[in-house]
């Protein structure tokens, strides 16, 4: 099987492969290609596709599908590209394929015919070729080997590189005898080569420079009893600790080196902040710009737009984190107009976080540039790519990825502009993903985006019209209380009578959910009746949901009967609870009783507001109601005792006006109003009421005793206007002693 995949591989590969060079084809003996039967034309797409092929993975699928022809004619075209010198890429995918060989169930045959062409291209003049050639010596037994690298290492017609490069052999072997022929080497007279050995020696154990040969050789004794995997585990462990140190030491430099960069940012000016922002954008470590774009997304600047080259700039930088990093940058700077350049960005990014982060900046980018206001023009052909976009990640088996996908395609339906039958194709798709949607949160998020559909935007009459089924039966949804509340929410939006109605059914009003419960007060503030009174009352003393059922309860009184809004007055006021409440609703049922000509129960209403305002100790409120009153054409006249308590909170508050004009309208009762009289004896006959005050109170009542009825303070009002002139003012009374004082010193 395997063999036919590198077949159907190569074929594929073959088809834009260019011609071979002349100097490939020379190179090959063409003899061990005459054959033509299916074995030749296989051999000649290997050999074509390990000189010419366009990849690096087709050349090393050729030669493993050389190496495994096993047959002298693959060989000879392996060896034979070992040997061309204007195609190392051929010589590389050799050494890679061999090394395959070593972690695979496969075999090399043979693999002593690659020996000879190896050691040369070890000691050539590519340095990197020769580097691969001592890793692919690794499929050879070190006994094999262990000569020639001796020989090699101390050859003085080779140049200083080349037997470096032994020498590096030599120091990937994981067998004792490799370490043994490395510490002989360092004995000898040659002082590049012991450098060399010393140092690939200390790359290996760690050992300090200068180790002497003793400690060496027990080093080996030791080596000599472990196998080569322990060696290999060894060597591995220590290249990992080594490698953890110098990432520490990086990070700390790197730390300090950032950490000056934010004091340096911290103390500059906002048009110095902005320079280093863009001066660090260009850096070529990538720790740097990533600190300049973490400043831009915190700290956003002023000089944003001088920002705008780099930026894109940088969505097709080396490094993803730096590309993440700017898309989500970009997410939130729309007024910079990266859409264009991030859609031909995202048409190439292979990873999928980052063409992710792209996608959404660039919904957002769109939503701004489309929105009503925005100076940024852009043809509307990204637009609706950008909707296919998102109908893509709508459709996504994770959830969190389809949730930004119906996020857009809520966005960029909301601003309109699209045709009716592209706009109904996204709204139901919308819907249909609502329906196979695999985790509850999915269900909620997208139903609520459903809901903002019908509330606002473009296509609300149509989204209106086809999510209401969705919301009916999601009202009903027990084991998912978002996706309950994103149904509320659609349904309120689209009709509250019909929405109240659902919600009695489903008792929502007595919901675990504060949101919920609100959306049920509001819904009865617009078309609540009467009976939405008795569960709203209960709300009234709540601290979460107090304020707004107030306001609901008002609205339902409004559109209610008086008797209704008496009735409710009366319970609330008795209950002790909401005045403020209770006296709105006062009023509310006095005008309704008053335009339906109900005077008995105008009565009682008018009654109890003044009894209202008595008990809060609200005099000035209570007096305006007096003159109100007055000013009214129907007679009213409060019962005695009523009366009685209004005159004692007037007098108390010397307001006379008031007072004088309650008096009159007790006096059109008929009666004497025994409990009044006696609270105006106490007032005139007080001392600590100045008697002008008084005499103001005369005076108004004066007005009354030419009227027909007087009945009221017959005989009572000479009696206290003689208190008054007995009586020395305040003012006068407290000078007296000291004017007696001052004459007895006389």
């Amino acid at each position: 099987m395997l063999r036919y995949r590198l077949l159907l591989l190569l074929l594929l590969g073959a088809l834009i492969l260019p011609p071979v060079t002349a100097a490939a084809a020379e190179a090959i003996d063409n003899d061990v290609l005459t054959r033509e039967d299916g074995s030749a034309r296989q051999l000649r797409i290997f050999r074509e596709a390990l000189l010419q092929g366009s990849t690096e993975d087709i050349r090393v699928d050729a030669a493993l599908g050389l190496l495994l022809n096993r047959d002298q004619a693959s060989r000879e075209v392996l060896i034979s590209s070992l040997h061309l010198p204007d195609n190392p890429a051929a010589a590389r995918a050799v050494f890679k394929a061999l090394l395959k060989t070593r972690s695979g169930e496969m075999n090399v045959d043979s693999p002593d015919l690659f020996l000879e062409p190896m050691l040369k291209v070890l000691t050539g003049s590519n340095a990197s070729l020769a580097r691969d050639a001592a890793e692919a010596m690794l499929v050879f037994e070190f006994d094999a080997l262990s000569e020639h690298f001796y020989t090699l290492a101390l050859d003085p017609s080779l140049d200083r590189r080349a037997r470096q490069t032994v020498i590096y052999g030599l120091q990937i072997r994981p067998e004792p005898e490799a370490i043994n022929l490395l510490i002989r080497l360092i004995d000898k007279s040659d002082p590049a080569v012991a450098q060399t050995a010393q140092a690939a020696l200390q790359e290996v154990f760690g050992v300090p420079a200068g180790t002497h040969a003793e400690a060496w050789q027990q080093m080996l004794k030791d080596l000599r009893q472990k196998s080569p995997d322990e060696l290999r585990r060894e060597r591995l462990l220590r290249q990992e600790m080594k490698l953890r140190q110098m990432q520490a030491e990086r990070d700390r430099w790197q730390q300090l080196y950032l950490g000056a960069l934010d004091k340096q940012y911290d103390g500059a000016d906002e048009a110095s902040r902005t320079a280093l922002i863009l001066d660090r954008l260009g850096s070529e470590l990538e720790p740097v710009r990533l600190w300049a774009l973490d400043k831009i997304d915190r700290y956003p600047s002023n000089g944003q737009s001088a920002m705008r080259e780099k930026l894109l700039a940088l969505l097709s930088d080396e490094s993803r984190w730096i590309r993440l990093k700017t898309a989500r940058v970009l997410n939130m700077m729309s007024a910079l107009n990266p859409a264009e350049k991030l859609l031909q960005r995202w048409r190439v990014e292979q990873d999928t976080e980052v063409a992710l982060a792209m996608f959404e900046a660039l919904g957002e980018a769109c939503f701004f540039a489309f929105s009503p206001g925005s100076n940024i023009e852009l043809p509307e052909a990204i637009k609706l790519e950008t909707l296919e976009i998102a109908e893509g990640y709508l459709n996504a088996g994770d959830g969190e990825i389809a949730k930004k996908g119906a996020e857009i395609v809520r966005k960029l339906l909301e601003l309109g502009g699209l045709p009716e039958e592209q706009a109904t194709h996204f709204l139901e798709l919308l819907a249909a993903r609502y329906e196979v949607s695999g985790t509850l949160a999915l269900r909620a998020d997208i139903l609520g985006m459903m809901a903002r559909l019908c509330d606002d935007g473009a296509q609300r009459e149509r989204a209106a019209v086809l999510y209401r089924p969705y919301f009916e039966q999601a009202i009903g949804v027990l084991d998912n209380p978002p996706e309950r509340l994103a149904a509320a929410r659609g349904l309120s939006t689209l009709d509250k009578g019909l929405a109240l109605g659902l919600f009695h059914e489903h008792e929502l009003m007595r919901s675990n959910s504060a949101t919920l419960r609100l959306l049920v007060i509001e819904a009865a503030e617009e078309a609540g009746q009467p009976r939405d009174l008795e569960w709203l009352a209960d709300y009234l003393a709540a601290n979460s949901h107090a304020e707004s059922a107030a306001e609901a309860f008002r609205a339902i009184c409004r559109r209610a009967e008086a008797q209704v809004v008496w009735q409710w007055a009366d319970t609330l006021d008795k209950a002790g609870t909401h005045g403020s409440l209770v006296r709105e609703l006062l009023e509310l049922a006095e005008q309704k009783a008053a335009a339906d000509e109900n005077e008995q129960l105008l009565a009682d209403i008018r009654i109890r507001l003044a009894q209202w305002f008595v008990r809060r100790d609200a005099a000035e409120q209570l007096a305006d109601y007096i003159q109100r009153l007055d000013a009214d054409d129907q007679v009213f006249t409060f019962p005695e005792a009523t009366a009685a308590r209004v005159l004692e909170s007037l007098l108390a508050a010397q307001l006379i006006e008031q007072a004088a004009v309650l008096l009159f309208m007790c006096q059109g009762g008929g009666g004497q109003y025994v409990q009044c009289l006696a609270h105006l004896d106490a007032f005139f006959a007080s001392e600590t009421v100045e008697n002008e005050t008084k005499q103001d109170l005369l005076a108004e009542l004066a007005q009354g005793e030419d009227g027909t009825n007087v009945r009221f303070w017959a005989g009572k009002v000479d009696i206290w206007r003689s208190q008054v002139s007995d009586q020395p003012d305040a003012e006068e009374a407290a000078e007296e002693p000291e004017l007696e004082a001052a004459q007895e010193a006389t």
